[in-house]
């Protein structure tokens, strides 16, 4: 018995050690890793795709500029290993998702010295609507939990707006700055979005239509709408005020 436990204990370490941290023997593997290494740095992702994890649920993206510097390094990291791989033994399905995966990495890996030549805030796509358009339309609402995670999320969007803010603020000492009809427009948005008081926000409006019709109800759905109510308005709308006035006077 404590041969055979060391023999399954070494083929455990061989297998997992690779398949977890260095090159996978199985390409497949390699393809699996990357995937959910990805995805679970990305809450939203998860949401997107409609993947409902503990823990996960109630996080939002990093939109830091550490963490988008770490997402260019690992690709090139990932993109490294991937080459190392023997396509001579691959199989035709496998051809092709290192193909699509080696397209995906090498966009990543190649476009890092232009990583802030971007607008974040734009009036098109920007993450000033993207956060509040994900939390109405793409967070589920259909259980009690659902409910619990929104509200944390919405919580969280305050720091998410203030790391989209410093990125703004890195640009614009690299003359990476909007045109002034970009900013005109981001702003007359944003002033909309925090004029109203926090009851009568998107954000706050949508739970309280779902709250007491939601699967395992919410023994105490006031207490959710008072935490909601308390976190836009300590939260999400200085946030919002504090990018607000980073645009104002870029424009």
């Amino acid at each position: 018995l404590l041969a055979l436990s060391g023999a399954l204990l070494i083929t455990a370490t061989v297998f997992l050690v690779p398949t977890l941290w260095g090159r996978p023997w199985s390409i497949d593997h390699f393809y699996l890793r990357v995937f959910a290494t990805f995805a679970l740095r990305h809450p939203m992702f998860m949401t997107t795709i409609g993947v409902s994890l503990p823990g996960v649920d109630s996080r939002l993206d990093n939109f830091s500029v550490a963490f988008q510097r770490r997402e260019r390094a690992w690709s090139g990291e990932q993109l490294e290993v991937l080459r190392a791989y023997d396509v001579s033994r691959m199989s035709t399905e496998q051809k092709l998702s290192r193909d699509v995966l080696g397209y995906f990495l090498e966009d990543q890996a190649e476009s890092e010295p232009f990583q802030f030549h971007d607008y974040p805030v734009n009036q098109l796509a920007g993450l000033q609507s993207q956060l509040p358009d994900f939390m109405l339309t793409l967070h589920p609402m259909r259980r009690e939990k659902d409910a619990r995670h929104y509200v944390a999320r919405v919580r969280r969007m305050g720091v998410a707006l203030d790391q989209v803010t410093a990125g703004v603020r890195l640009r614009a000492t690299m003359g990476v700055v909007p045109p002034r009809f970009v900013l005109e427009r981001v702003l007359v948005e944003m002033n909309a979005f925090v004029t109203p008081p926090a009851r009568e926000n998107p954000l706050y409006v949508r739970l309280d239509r779902a709250v007491d019709t939601l699967k395992g109800g919410e023994s105490r759905p006031d207490r959710l709408r008072e935490k909601l109510a308390r976190a836009i308005d300590d939260e999400v709308y200085p946030a919002y005020r504090r990018l607000i006035g980073l645009c104002d006077s870029l424009r």
